[in-house]
């Protein structure tokens, strides 16, 4: 499930745990998951994903 965000250096986190800066690629679990990006000055954005089995997913954050 890739995370990325209009602008590289984002911190995503991933159910509460960083996972690193945008972009990112990794895999996670099925099922319901929370990401979060952070850019400092910026207001956290958080979306939930239901992650398939077998299925890539990109979740894109744009910071207004």
């Amino acid at each position: 499930m890739p995370g990325q965000a209009e602008r590289a250096g984002a911190k995503i986190r991933v159910n509460g745990q960083t996972v690193g800066l945008t972009p990112v690629k990794l895999t996670v679990f099925a099922g319901e998951q929370s990401i979060s990006a952070e850019l400092p000055g910026r207001t956290v954005l958080d979306k939930r994903a239901g992650v398939a089995a077998q299925v890539e997913e990109t979740v894109r954050f744009v910071f207004a």
